[in-house]
């Protein structure tokens, strides 16, 4: 999702903050969503094959937990985009960025307190050695990746051999949209039983609290990208009712 921001800015929409926060609600977004990144990727000349989910992001870290939205506050938190990092700031808390190796080193010299991940990510870093909670308001998607072509190459192959590419990548859209979401279920299971990292899992007012500090945010960011952007929004939270 990150990867092609930069030239197809509507991709990053489901990395909002509270706005697509599980795999049916991105499957709900993406019917709203796609057809705009499809059209800004035509400036490329590419096409998405097909796109998967992520876990969803939620904080890990060791020390006092968090176990609400004010419980952000002062706390030094690593942030991997720039919606992260804005929402932090807006929960009061201190933005930090490490590249991956840093971040073992970091936890454990205190210059972060916490990390926007997945327990799916958490586990297969063995993060888990410096992690002693998590606090899972499920804050965004982890996604969606998109499996790009290019649109010449893919109208250049036979209707018959074009049908079994796209049947083929959506057996795989259908797989790892079943598989990632159970995966990460799993780990969590993994990283509570035989790591005892505690899950903090906050009640539904404190998840609708973080919304709507976010709401706002949503609004600005659309419209610094464009017209696009904001109708792409207004669509996709139609879509959710949100």
């Amino acid at each position: 999702m990150g990867f092609i921001a930069g030239d197809a800015k509507v991709a990053a929409l489901p990395g909002l903050p509270f706005l697509v926060t599980t795999a049916e609600e991105l499957k709900k977004a993406m019917g709203a969503l796609e057809p705009f990144v499809v059209k800004e990727l035509e400036r490329f000349g590419a096409t998405i094959l097909f796109w998967y989910t992520w876990p969803p992001q939620n904080v890990w870290g060791r020390g006092e937990p968090i176990s609400t939205i004010d419980g952000f506050k002062g706390r030094k938190i690593r942030a991997t985009s720039p919606e992260q990092t804005e929402m932090l700031r807006r929960f009061g808390a201190v933005p930090v960025t490490f590249t991956t190796p840093e971040v073992p080193a970091a936890a454990q010299r205190g210059a972060m307190d916490g990390n926007l991940t997945a327990g799916f990510n958490l586990l297969g870093a063995k993060w888990y050695e410096f992690t002693e909670w998590g606090f899972l308001p499920d804050i965004h998607i982890g996604g969606p990746s998109y499996i790009l072509v290019s649109k010449k190459a893919l109208d250049a192959l036979t209707p018959e051999l074009r049908k079994t590419l796209q049947a083929v990548a959506g057996e795989f859209h259908q797989r790892m949209f079943k598989e990632i979401p159970a995966r990460e279920e799993q780990d969590r299971k993994t990283l509570e039983t035989a790591h005892k990292i505690r899950l903090i899992r906050p009640a539904p007012a404190e998840i609708e609290k973080g919304r709507k500090l976010m709401e706002p945010y949503w609004a600005e960011w659309a419209q610094t990208r464009g017209p696009q952007a904001v109708e792409a929004l207004r669509k996709v939270r139609e879509a959710l009712g949100r």
